[in-house]
């Protein structure tokens, strides 16, 4: 164990001189004191103590020092009994290095281990699998297992009936993934997979493993795809709405235009030839707008929407619009400007502010019959909120929202591509406000949209 080679080469030493032995148990020595204890034997600290065909290196020992007496009780020599550790020690070191290692993989891939037995619930678990199944680190198992408090109650029912059915030998084993409520109130996913490993009931054994992991953050990724995916096929299907839709808004203007002109040739008549010019040129507006709104939806899709800051006032903005679009209006529908408007000057992209503003008081004027429509803003601390109020026949509370979506139109009679108010969204998101309405069945709506003023 001392690679020593013969027994003559350590006879006449003193033990109180070894280097190698801790100077605390050679006192207790000398006190005759029974001494049991384990260190590591360096023979580096040998240095001509006695001849070691070893001169590096170290032994773990477990060494009990006994006083041996005579007859008369006076201490005439010490039994040392040592035991070379060494290889056990060396396997522990092992084996405690693996379980960290393992733990600290654990703990970083959110798995984690359990062993235990299915009839008296002991066992051992890693720090991971309690964190995994809610329960503070350190709990006994079988305070945990059969019981599965923090399991939501469809999945703690399935975690019951799969162990009854353990313990009478219909099953052996178990793939799920189940919802853990926290400490919030809030609920995660892990995913449980659980082996019968050892089936001696005769014995009174039924040994288990079982390895789960939190699959939360895979969940809410296979959350995000699937709308994703639905969200890529709603948006195809309205493409090809978009597209069939365009074929004939687009077609419908280009047979008025060629059509009317093919006819003002013929004509002689000096208001026929006035009537069929001013169907002409509406439908070459419809057509401008139609392609314009293509244009700014391209722009949009591209990420190249420009805004063009310049000082915007906001009362001429409004009367410009009231002006260009009071002739316009039908008989049946008065356009009014609000009176008492507050003067207010801002910085802002003139141009698209108008735009949405138009937009708004388009769409009122193809939805009101009659009645009245309403232009207004109003000052609220730090933002301005514009507002076109109309008597039309509204919008049911449950397609209020998806109005806002790209190809979407309520009333597939009435003529528009339905990119309108998506295109007034993104330059209001742009502008750093916010869009919306309110709106009732039969009794009108109210567009507005909010901007700030600073």
């Amino acid at each position: 164990m001392f690679h020593i080679t013969h027994k003559e080469k350590v006879i006449g030493i003193n033990i109180f001189e070894n280097p190698a032995l801790p100077e605390e148990i050679k006192l207790k020595i000398r006190d005759n004191e029974e001494v049991e204890f384990t260190f590591q034997y360096d023979f580096s600290k040998i240095k001509g103590y006695y001849e070691s065909e070893k001169t590096s290196g170290f032994i773990n020992l477990t060494t009990r020092i006994t006083t041996l007496y005579d007859h008369d009780r006076q201490p005439i020599n010490y039994l040392l009994i040592n035991v070379d550790k060494t290889e056990n020690t060396i396997a522990y070191n092992k084996i405690q290095e693996f379980k960290n290692f393992f733990e600290l993989v654990g703990d970083y891939a959110k798995v984690g281990y359990a062993h235990f037995d299915a009839l008296s619930r002991n066992g051992y678990a890693l720090s991971s699998w309690y964190k995994n199944v809610g329960e503070e680190e350190g709990t006994p198992l079988p305070e945990i297992i059969g019981i599965h408090s923090h399991f939501h109650p469809e999945d703690r029912a399935v975690m019951l009936d799969f162990l009854a059915k353990v313990v009478k030998g219909e099953s052996t084993k178990l793939c799920r993934d189940v919802r853990i409520r926290r400490a919030d109130g809030s609920y995660t996913w892990t995913r449980v997979n659980v082996l019968v490993r050892n089936y001696r009931p005769q014995d009174n054994v039924i040994e288990m493993l079982c390895i789960n992991f939190d699959i939360t953050q895979l969940k809410e990724t296979e959350q995000m795809l699937i709308k994703a995916k639905e969200k890529a096929e709603e948006a195809d299907r309205l493409k090809s709405a978009f597209l069939a839709n365009m074929s004939h808004e687009i077609r419908t203007p280009l047979n008025a235009i060629v059509g009317f002109s093919s006819m003002l040739e013929e004509a002689e008549d000096q208001e026929e030839k006035h009537q069929y010019i001013t169907i002409i040129e509406d439908n070459n507006k419809l057509l401008l707008q139609l392609i314009s709104d293509i244009l700014d939806l391209s722009k949009i899709e591209a990420e190249t929407f420009d805004i063009i800051p310049e000082r915007v006032n906001a009362k001429q903005l409004c009367n410009d619009l009231f002006q260009a679009m009071q002739m316009k209006t039908s008989p049946q529908v008065e356009l009014r400007l609000k009176d008492n408007l507050p003067e207010l000057t801002f910085i802002s992209d003139k141009n698209r502010l108008y735009q949405v503003l138009l937009n708004f008081v388009t769409n009122a004027l193809k939805f009101t019959s009659e009645g009245s429509i309403t232009i207004d803003y109003k000052i609220d601390g730090n933002e301005v909120k514009f507002s076109v109020q109309d008597t039309g026949m509204g919008v049911e509370p449950e397609k209020q929202e998806a109005i806002f979506t790209r190809f979407v139109k309520l009333n597939s009679f009435i003529p528009g591509t339905g990119l309108g108010l998506p295109i007034c969204q993104s330059i209001v998101t742009q502008l750093g406000g916010k869009i919306g309405v309110e709106s009732e069945p039969g009794r009108g709506s109210c567009f507005w949209f909010t901007h700030p003023i600073n």
